[in-house]
């Protein structure tokens, strides 16, 4: 929702905190493995929120996407696609 204050416009993007917010109804999100399908702008806001609130690996299908969320984040970031070990996969819920 945009705001003016002081002449300026300011802006607040609502992506992360209502996915977060849904996704507490049902899991706590520290500590959880995500994988999170694309890197274009609710991607990037989604994967800021699940860092700050804590999950221990974000992962992307595809490990140029991986690369980009990345770069978002706070911290350096390993990198990690589902490509990279999908013999191993074991099927995991969705919610």
């Amino acid at each position: 929702m945009p705001n003016f204050s002081y002449n300026e416009l300011i802006g607040h993007n609502t992506d992360g905190p209502g996915f977060i917010d849904s996704l507490k109804d049902n899991l706590n999100p520290h500590g959880i493995k995500a994988v999170i399908l694309g890197a274009g702008g609710s991607a990037r806001t989604i994967a800021a929120q699940l860092y700050h609130e804590g999950a221990s690996e974000i992962l992307n299908r595809i490990l140029e996407k991986a690369q980009q969320l990345s770069s978002f984040l706070p911290k350096q970031a390993t990198t990690f696609s589902l490509q990279d070990d999908y013999k191993n996969a074991s099927p995991v819920p969705i919610l």
